[in-house]
């Protein structure tokens, strides 16, 4: 799920209620890698990626190709975890 990202607080239940997403992926499938491509706006975005299986955690590696510069920055998890990448 890829939103439009519109304010830098903590994304609670109703950030998912009043925003839409912006692309993804054709097909939930439960595999252990799905890719696909999506033509964008230049702006900040959230991706949010989920297990096939409702309330069940799972270990991600997210991977962006840019044709220009892009910046990439993780919002901090549970344990205070935060990724940060320079593309292009």
């Amino acid at each position: 799920c890829l939103l439009r990202r519109q304010t830098s607080v903590h994304l609670k239940h109703s950030f998912f209620l009043s925003n839409s997403s912006r692309a993804q992926s054709e097909q939930f499938i439960n595999l252990r890698e799905v890719s696909t491509r999506f033509k964008l706006p230049p702006g900040e975005y959230i991706m949010v990626p989920s297990t096939f299986e409702p309330n069940k955690e799972g270990d991600f590696v997210l991977r962006v190709f840019a044709e220009n510069k892009a910046r990439t920055v993780g919002l901090p998890s549970e344990q205070g975890r935060e990724a940060e990448g320079q593309l292009g």
